[in-house]
């Protein structure tokens, strides 16, 4: 059985993201508030770029999509 190739390329967006994710688990674990209100303004931020950069992809990708 062949191994599928994945070639995943995240870009930082998401990689910040997934580290505020990260931290806010890691506070709930060790009830960090300080580190709990890091992580939720970390993870705002990130989501909210995540979001913008989706949509222009979306939007450049429509337009030069072929039929």
């Amino acid at each position: 059985m062949e191994k599928p190739n994945l070639n995943i390329k995240p870009n930082q967006n998401f990689l910040g993201l997934i580290l505020g994710l990260a931290s806010i688990g890691f506070a709930e674990y060790f009830c960090l508030i300080w580190l709990f209100c890091f992580g939720i303004a970390v993870s705002l931020i990130f989501f909210i770029s995540v979001c913008f950069t989706l949509y222009f992809y979306t939007i450049k990708y429509c337009k030069n999509k072929t039929l």
